[in-house]
């Protein structure tokens, strides 16, 4: 198959000219026995490789269908032999790409062979040295880290646990030592309050009455006017102005059978006073038992009926403080018909008498005998226990 040289269209065989353009052909210049002229072509800077088209079964494009047979052409007219590739003209169009060719091909690089195993860089590798050094850097990092976790984190709280421990110890320590002291305290309380209640005649009995006498706030009744009992400077004076009567001050609402009484008596002047018991007095006789102690260290427990006063027991004691201004704490001890005399704890006189078996309790200034004076006498701190 042949094409024109200046349009590329496919060209008749033997055609003189071109069917498309007009331009003469291959067969026009064979024919006329002329060769054609070169054109003029400007130089070009690219190299332009011509080649003849390929030769095929049917001697033109594998992709043209076959030539069919004309009515004008002679079938058995071998075609026109090829021109010398001297005279072979260089505007013929190159065929399409993929067809076949005939003669030497072009040579063209091969192509890359995969990259075997042997083409593969080999893995980096540290000298023993960079690793040496990598490994001293990563204790001193793990080092640094663990000191500064110590410093900033574990001491401090290990700092404040002990602190803690220590705050709650000395808390702890100083709670049981108030709680100590505070036990103790109350153990000398308890102890002195049991001493306070604890009989110290008979050992026992109950602490049913306890007064300091200062005024009139026990129940009891304390007998009070202006010229024989009254409360003054926290305690209870009893008063016989007249040397030749003695004057009492009972407890009106009290009433005992047996019991032991106690009182801190101090005579500030005259003769003497002391403790009245088992008082029956009514508006028509004094019935009553009395203990005097004097200045002058002298004693009389007597009985005092409708008839007048009765001497139990009398005498003198050294247990007995005397003078003026002097205190001695008195105390009696009735249970059935035994009456018991204490001064100052001491034990100085005993009788039996079964005359009264009960009744008031109260106190007494008198004069010591015919050659007495005015008598003031003060008590304090009057106790009872009962059996």
């Amino acid at each position: 198959m042949t094409y024109c040289n200046s349009c590329g269209a496919q060209l008749v065989p033997g055609a003189a000219h071109c069917p498309n353009c007009g331009a003469a052909t291959p067969a026009y210049y064979i024919n006329t026995g002329t060769a054609p002229e070169a054109p003029t072509i400007a130089p070009s800077p690219f190299t332009v490789v011509q080649q003849s088209p390929p030769t095929t079964a049917y001697g033109s494009n594998p992709y043209a269908p076959p030539p069919t047979q004309s009515s004008q052409q002679n079938p058995y007219t071998p075609l026109p032999p090829s021109a010398p590739s001297s005279q072979q003209n260089p505007y013929t169009a190159p065929p399409p790409y993929g067809t076949p060719q005939s003669g030497p091909q072009p040579a063209y690089p091969p192509p890359l062979a995969p990259a075997g195993p042997q083409g593969q860089k080999p893995p980096r590798r540290f000298s023993p040295a960079i690793i040496v050094l990598i490994v001293i850097i990563a204790v001193l990092v793990i080092a640094g880290s663990g000191l500064i976790y110590y410093a900033t984190v574990y001491q401090p709280n290990q700092q404040h646990v002990q602190a803690t421990a220590t705050a709650i110890a000395q808390a702890t320590g100083t709670a049981h030592a108030q709680a100590s002291s505070t036990a103790q305290a109350q153990a000398q309380i308890n102890a002195t309050a049991t001493a306070a209640a604890a009989n110290p005649y008979t050992h026992g009995g109950t602490l049913v009455f306890s007064d300091p006498l200062s005024d009139n706030s026990k129940g009891v009744s304390w007998a009070q006017d202006p010229i024989n009992c009254s409360f003054m400077g926290g305690a209870y004076h009893v008063k016989a102005p007249d040397p030749h009567f003695y004057d009492d001050c009972l407890a009106v609402d009290s009433n005992y059978t047996n019991f032991a009484f106690e009182a801190q008596m101090q005579i500030m002047k005259g003769d003497g006073g002391g403790l009245i018991f088992r008082d029956q007095d009514t508006p028509q006789a004094y019935r009553n038992y009395t203990l005097d102690v004097f200045q002058d260290g002298s004693y009389d427990l007597y009985i005092v009926n409708a008839s007048g006063a009765t001497v139990l027991t009398s005498g003198n004691s050294s247990a007995i403080k005397q003078g003026v201004g002097q205190s001695n704490l008195v105390a009696v001890v009735a249970q059935g018909n035994t009456i018991t005399v204490y001064i100052n704890h001491q034990q100085i006189a005993s009788i039996t008498d079964s005359t009264y078996n009960h009744g008031k309790i109260g106190f007494e200034a008198t004069a010591n005998g015919t050659n007495g004076h005015a008598t003031e006498v003060v008590f304090s701190n009057a106790r009872v226990w009962m059996f």
